[in-house]
């Protein structure tokens, strides 16, 4: 299992700098708004790339038009902040017990 994203093109490493700041920024965001002190204190404690682009196998495949995406896995520290809370089908954010 590869730690870091150093297999990737510098290109697609930026890009997932910035989708990894949009998802720490829209979370907090999103936690400064709630009332309860249990709320305002949600973090994401990791953020796991995971699949095609994990495994160096992506595909950009221009004549069909198909493109891989980014699968990402949000660590959070509280199950409030979970899809499974929220009865999603299928949950990409997981609690983890500190």
């Amino acid at each position: 299992m590869r730690a870091g994203l150093d297999h990737l093109p510098a290109a697609k490493r930026r890009e997932l700098e910035r989708v990894a700041r949009v998802l720490f920024d829209e979370f907090e965001d999103a936690v400064k708004t709630k009332l309860s002190d249990k709320r305002k204190g949600g973090r994401i404690l990791k953020l796991i790339l995971f699949g095609s682009y994990a495994r160096g196998d992506w595909v950009e495949d221009r004549a069909s038009g198909y493109i891989s995406d980014y699968d990402l896995l949000v660590i959070v520290n509280s199950e409030t902040f979970t899809d499974l809370q929220h009865g999603g089908l299928s949950p990409t954010i997981i609690w983890c017990a500190s």
